[in-house]
């Protein structure tokens, strides 16, 4: 089963095929996809058909709370039993927070497991997040998804 990498709207285009892609330069998935590249190199395509990767919803779009909170809750009981989801930024871990019967805390990196399923939680990988700016949490990052990427392709390297 694929794990998911879950942010949110792509500025770059509405295509959810185009969600979290490693293009263009500089998109959020563009920086996922060279953090990796950080631990060892990573060809796109193997990105692109490792992850299922979608955007939930965007923070600056019209729709209230409560609309954000219903979508949350569509995709949760869309999951399928024992899944791996990667929430980049803390408003969407949040939002999927408040649709579960235990909680989530924002803790960076360390799997947490709720109604069954296995969340890691990621600063948003956009421009703006200033975590990023340093070399060790961009390093972290990188190696959380590329562990990721190894268990759920059976390509564990030592």
């Amino acid at each position: 089963m694929k794990p998911i990498l879950l942010g949110l709207q792509n500025p770059y285009s509405d295509d959810p095929r185009n969600a979290l892609a490693p293009y263009p330069k500089r998109s959020a998935g563009w920086r996922l996809w060279r953090m990796m590249n950080d631990v060892r190199p990573i060809d796109r395509r193997v990105y692109m058909n490792a992850f299922v990767r979608r955007n939930l919803f965007g923070l600056g779009i019209p729709e209230e709370r409560a609309e954000k909170q219903e979508i949350a809750r569509r995709f949760v009981s869309e999951l399928q039993p024992g899944s791996t989801i990667v929430i980049l930024g803390s408003d969407l871990t949040d939002y999927i927070s408040s649709v579960l019967t235990g909680s989530l805390r924002r803790m960076l990196i360390h799997p947490q497991v709720a109604d069954g399923f296995t969340w890691r939680c990621l600063p948003h990988p956009s421009g703006r997040s200033p975590i990023y700016n340093d070399a060790t949490m961009r390093k972290i990052a990188g190696m959380m998804l590329v562990d990721i990427l190894d268990h759920s392709t059976g390509d564990q390297q030592s």
